[in-house]
């Protein structure tokens, strides 16, 4: 009978393990594609000429992460608040299978339980000069729980 009670007790915590394990390779999963989609998006915006560069923010004004521009989370930790969004093109929603296909990425209509929202500023480059501009590129996402986590990149 005692042997019958610690060997229930172990199951019960290889269960939990196994659920702790499997929950955070699914995060993990998310910050992956997170960061694949920060990646091609800013890649693919930098390679571009910098009058071609869609209008968000001010290529001649430095970032100030204080006025709270700081991208499509609420806050600076994760929290359930989300920034508003943009103006289009500089807020974008991206499926969660945005990336499976690898060449390109698919967007979605709104902002969905799944999906990546991207936000995408310019600022003034911190070496100067007239033709050259920061691209900054937030990717947050919604986790089960309501909370918002952020990937950023700059280029």
């Amino acid at each position: 009978m005692i042997s019958a009670t610690v060997l229930g007790i172990a199951l019960v915590g290889l269960v939990q393990m196994h659920t702790t394990s499997v929950q955070r390779t699914v995060e993990s999963e998310k910050v992956g594609r997170a960061t694949e989609i920060a990646r091609q998006i800013a890649d693919r915006t930098a390679s571009q000429p910098l009058a071609a560069l869609p209008a968000c923010g001010n290529a001649a004004t430095p970032l100030d992460v204080a006025d709270g521009t700081r991208g499509c989370r609420g806050t600076p930790v994760p929290s359930r608040g989300k920034a508003p969004v943009k103006v289009d093109p500089c807020t974008q929603f991206f499926g969660e299978d945005a990336i499976s296909g690898g060449a390109t990425l698919q967007p979605a209509s709104s902002e969905e339980p799944s999906s990546f929202r991207v936000d995408t500023l310019l600022s003034s480059h911190p070496n100067g000069g007239t033709d050259a501009a920061l691209l900054h590129v937030w990717v947050c996402w919604r986790e089960p729980d309501g909370m918002y986590n952020e990937i950023y990149t700059s280029r």
